[in-house]
Order: structure tokens, then sequence, then C-alpha cells
């Protein structure tokens, strides 16, 4: 019995310590704590330095609304054990929605609806 509860122990603290270190390691994710920091109107680098990690994904969408530079950065939010695709989304470099991908379609901006489209159909691309 005393082996037994002595191998159960071991395995609970090795599965624990590996669940820490894999999300600490995680890299392009953010928090809704991150999130709360954004604001319209933010620079790509301000975003980036605030929420302190790089995108997973960085592209331009050179269809959407021309001449203005329409930039989408994809991360990874993490909520609890949920993780999901999260966009922040620049306009000549100035940051105008962020949100879920199915987020960009409940807005009543044409933009934004476009954006979130594209995006999402790069990504699967």
């Amino acid at each position: 019995m005393k082996n037994t509860r002595k191998i159960r122990y071991i395995v609970r603290f090795s599965l624990t310590v590996t669940i820490v270190l894999l999300l600490n390691s995680c890299v392009h994710t953010l928090t809704l704590s991150n999130i709360a920091q954004l604001r319209n109107g933010m620079t790509s680098e301000q975003t980036r330095l605030t929420v302190k990690t790089p995108p997973k994904h960085q592209f331009i969408l050179h269809d959407v609304n021309p001449p203005d530079i329409i930039e989408v950065q994809t991360y990874i939010l993490i909520n609890g054990i949920y993780f999901s695709c999260y966009f922040l989304a620049f306009q000549n470099n100035k940051l105008i929605y962020w949100g879920y991908p199915h987020e960009f379609a409940r807005i009543e901006n044409p933009l934004i609806n476009d954006i979130g489209r594209k995006a999402v159909r790069k990504l699967n691309n």
C-alpha cells in the first residue's frame, strides 16, 4: 500500500510539473489581463510591448480597403483551460479592432466584417 501511494504521488507531481512547464513555455499566447490593456489607436509595436509576446501569425490583407494597409495579428488566447484563436486588426498601423474571429462578423462595420472574413480565409489556406 505504501509503495502504491508513493507511486501515485510521484506520477501526480510529475504530471503537475510537466503541465506547469508547458504552460509557461507557451509563446504567442494572450490572457484576459493582456486584452484588458489594449486600446484603440495603439500601434503594432505598442501592442506587442503590452502583451509581451509576438503574434503567432502576422500578415497584411492587400485586398481590403485599398490604399489603407490592413494588418492582422493572431494569438492564442488562454482562458483557464480554454484555448482559442484571437485576432488583432490594424489599419495603417493603428489598432482598430480585436476579438475572436466570429466577433468580427457580428460588428455592424463592413470593414471589420471584411477583415475577419479574409483573415480566417487566409489562415485556412
